[in-house]
C-alpha cells in the first residue's frame, strides 16, 4: 500500500486534479472513457477531453484529459488507472 501512495505522490502533484492518460486505444472514444470510469466517478469529474486524430477520423491521438472535482477522486482514479494498466497491455507501453 505505501508502494502504491509513493507511486501515485509521483504522478500527481499536490494539489492537482487533472490527469493525462496516454497510450490508450486509438479506437477509445468519450462513451466508452465514461464507462470505464463508471459510477464511482458520476459527478467527481467535470472536464473529458480526448484529442481527435486530425488525420484519421473518428480515432483519438491515444490520450485523454480528466478533471476531477476534488483532488482525493484524482489520486483514487491514478491509482485505478495504474492497477488497469498493468491488465491493459496497450496502455501500459
Amino acid at each position: 500500500e505505501n508502494t502504491r501512495q509513493a507511486v501515485v505522490e509521483q504522478i500527481l502533484e499536490e494539489g492537482a486534479t487533472t490527469i493525462m492518460l496516454r497510450s490508450l486505444p486509438a479506437s477509445t472514444t468519450t462513451s466508452s472513457l465514461m464507462t470505464m470510469l463508471g459510477l464511482p466517478f458520476v459527478g467527481f469529474y467535470d472536464f473529458l477531453y480526448l484529442p481527435q486524430c486530425s488525420r484519421q477520423p473518428n480515432r483519438i491521438v491515444e490520450m485523454a484529459f480528466i478533471n476531477f472535482v476534488d483532488q482525493s477522486f484524482a489520486r483514487l482514479a491514478v491509482q485505478l488507472f495504474q492497477e488497469a494498466s498493468t491488465m491493459i497491455q496497450s496502455w501500459s507501453r
